[in-house]
């Protein structure tokens, strides 16, 4: 055996201890989605998101929590780990995978947490009326079809025909809290208001405050709500945006430069998201990889100043998943007050399962340069 001599082992370990020192800063150069769910500064600046969100139960059901991270832009960053706890055990009790089990009638919350972050959904459990209730089955997700995508004609919601998964025109809800339990929100959400005669023809409507911002950072509003899942839905709305409302900084010479309102977004069980987006005064269409977003292209196109008449207007989207993520057999088609403005054929959604979560009407780049308001009323989204 060769015996080193001294100068030899302090070389050796000089030469070591360089080579960690590299591998340690190769290791460490990017940042990633992984580090964030693990690192010591994780999650820091993401949030998180529950599916399903609000949720009604009947005892006895079983129901599958999820949760995943979201970035300041809102896009999903992939699972998150959280701790599950339900506020009130005696209506519902939750255990580590995220599974419910509903057990009495009544309402709480399921709040997940994820390294001092938490965000909490209402769940519902229906009392108990003496009799078994009927199993709950989901409805299977069917291959997209192979058929030719709709015609120009708006569509029309038809009563025993159409299969609705989201109806909500506002005359049921009592007070500003009850969009609270009704909805799922974001964390110290204060901007959502019932406005008793603000809705369509003086119908009660949500109305929607935006402050003005002057610290530069994106700002939230909205709603949000599971369904069933399903690879075609329509979504149909009224929207009215007070007199000169201002969608974005472009041309204000304000601190902020933010170009885009997020005015839309239907999630996919798997993939990309469903974007309708004012963006540097364009309204587009399209999911997170469609950029530019699909302009208007199947008549005169409709600008945000436009839609700011202190007017109603009616914004109806037809969105069909591609049979894959990458496949180019799915469509967008949409409607402003009856009028197609979008006909967008052979997209690929990057999008699998079937939609199943919808925001609305989400964020402002940068906050809103004014404070304005914005209602909104008729929420529909169906089946066709």
């Amino acid at each position: 055996m060769t015996t080193k001599s001294p100068l030899a082992r302090a070389i050796a370990v000089v030469v070591m201890a360089a080579a960690l020192l590299l591998v340690g800063c190769d290791q460490s150069s990017t940042l990633t989605a992984n580090d964030l769910e693990s690192g010591e500064n994780a999650g820091a600046s993401l949030a998180i998101a529950i599916t399903p969100g609000h949720h009604v139960a009947h005892i006895g059901d079983s129901v599958q929590y999820g949760a995943v991270l979201l970035d300041a832009s809102g896009i999903s960053q992939g699972p998150a780990t959280v701790t599950w706890s339900v506020a009130d055990t005696t209506v519902a009790v939750i255990v580590a995978t995220g599974k419910l089990m509903a057990r009495g009638g009544g309402s709480t919350t399921v709040t997940a947490r994820h390294r001092g972050r938490t965000r909490s959904v209402p769940v519902t459990v229906a009392p108990d009326t003496g009799t078994a209730p009927a199993p709950t089955v989901p409805e299977p997700i069917a291959p997209a079809p192979s058929a030719p995508a709709p015609g120009a004609g708006e569509p029309v919601y038809v009563a025993g025909t159409s299969l609705s998964l989201w109806y909500d025109d506002a005359e049921s809800i009592q007070s500003t809290a009850e969009i609270y339990t009704r909805y799922a929100t974001q964390g110290g959400e204060s901007g959502l208001h019932l406005d008793a005669t603000g809705g369509v023809n003086g119908s009660r409507g949500i109305r929607v405050d935006w402050s003005a911002k002057a610290g530069c950072t994106d700002d939230s509003h909205f709603i949000e709500g599971s369904f069933t899942p399903s690879q075609e839905v329509v979504v149909q709305y009224s929207v009215r945006y007070q007199p000169n409302f201002v969608f974005d900084w472009i041309g204000r010479g304000g601190p902020c430069s933010g170009n885009a309102k997020k005015l839309f977004f239907l999630w996919a069980q798997e993939g990309s998201r469903f974007d309708f987006i004012s963006e540097n005064h364009v309204l587009g269409v399209g999911s997170d990889y469609d950029h530019p977003l699909f302009a208007q292209q199947a008549g005169a196109a409709v600008t945000p100043e436009a839609l700011a008449d202190g007017q109603w207007h009616r914004i109806t989207l037809r969105v069909r998943q591609s049979s894959t993520p990458t496949a180019t057999d799915g469509y967008i088609h949409g409607w402003i007050d009856g009028v197609q403005r979008w006909n967008v054929n052979t997209v690929a959604s990057h999008a699998s399962g079937g939609w199943m979560l919808f925001k609305l009407p989400t964020t402002m780049n940068q906050g809103s340069p004014v404070n304005q308001s914005e209602w909104m009323d008729n929420f529909r989204i169906w089946k066709p």
